[in-house]
């Protein structure tokens, strides 16, 4: 369903949404925000001068909230006001931020990041559920914050600030700001940055080094027990097929480690989530047990 561009220009003229909120519970594509933009400028002359610039008068003024339940005309809607200059939402970020989920589960997961891969000065920004760490020039370190970030103790004390409704809770940015942290001089900053990250580049390369090994011993057994002509055999003579489930979601604030598809791709280890956000029944596994991933596409 597309609604004309006269007639949502109409009902925002009959709105006449001069200050304060607008807000569109189906936003489509933002032509509602697009039309109310116009009718600002419009009518600039009744701000007074509010706005030093035309192009900034509508911020000053008015804010824009929208839902829209699909997700690709949800994405061109925040891209057509991001090109129009309408969508400020989002963190904004660049090359050297941190990037910390504040979100429940996934602060408790660990979900933390370096900004590496941009062209240079260039300003990208995203979701509001995460806090951008940025150093301060002759005081810190980036690498250093993104250490410090990913250390139990900055972890530890975000968690404590996590407020809201269960499973939806958040870290409360503004109190994360008031606390404090031991924090070395910056030559010593750099010096630690520097250790621990080629630290990380030594577990890099043993991880690919371990996927070749493992790749290596799997061309060996498909060589020596599969391609021969060897005796077959029944998984079920062999190995016992578990199948015990479990709803998660009837115990809703219960911690579960949950060896999900994206957690096995992540890094192959379980991630802890709880219960009210798992929807669907799980298989419960056992020490020392074999995970096959049932889709004949993949290799998992």
């Amino acid at each position: 369903f597309y609604t004309p561009r006269c007639v949502v220009q109409l009902l925002v003229e009959m709105l006449e949404p001069y200050e304060r909120r607008v807000f569109d519970p189906c936003c489509g594509s933002g032509g509602m925000f697009v039309q109310s933009e116009k009718f600002i400028e419009a009518h600039a002359d009744r701000y007074n001068g509010k706005a030093k610039e035309i192009d900034k008068l509508f911020e000053s003024v008015v804010s824009v909230y929208g839902q829209e339940s699909n997700q690709t005309t949800w994405r061109l809607c925040k891209l057509n006001l991001a090109f129009r200059g309408i969508f400020k939402g989002g963190a904004k970020f660049k090359n050297g931020d941190t990037l910390v989920a504040r979100i429940t589960p996934c602060l408790e997961n660990g979900k933390t990041a370096y900004v590496y891969f941009l062209v240079d000065k260039e300003v990208a920004f995203g979701s509001t559920e995460f806090i951008v760490l940025r150093a301060k020039a002759g005081i810190s370190d980036s690498k250093f914050i993104f250490y410090l970030a990913i250390s139990d103790d900055f972890r530890d004390t975000a968690i404590q600030l996590m407020s809201g409704s269960s499973g939806r809770q958040r870290v409360e940015t503004e109190a994360l700001k008031q606390k404090v942290f031991s924090l070395p001089p910056l030559p010593e900053q750099k010096a630690i940055a520097e250790v621990l990250s080629s630290l990380d580049d030594k577990i890099d390369f043993l991880t690919r080094q371990n996927k070749t090994l493992e790749d290596l011993g799997q061309a060996y057994f498909r060589r020596w027990f599969l391609e021969n002509d060897n005796d077959t055999i029944m998984v079920s003579e062999i190995a016992k097929l578990e199948n015990n489930s479990v709803s998660p979601k009837r115990q809703p604030l219960e911690p579960f480690h949950h060896y999900s598809i994206p957690a096995y791709d992540n890094a192959q280890t379980p991630v802890v989530e709880l219960g009210n956000t798992i929807l669907s029944n799980k298989f419960t596994v056992q020490p020392n047990s074999i995970l096959v991933f049932n889709s004949p596409e993949s290799e998992k």
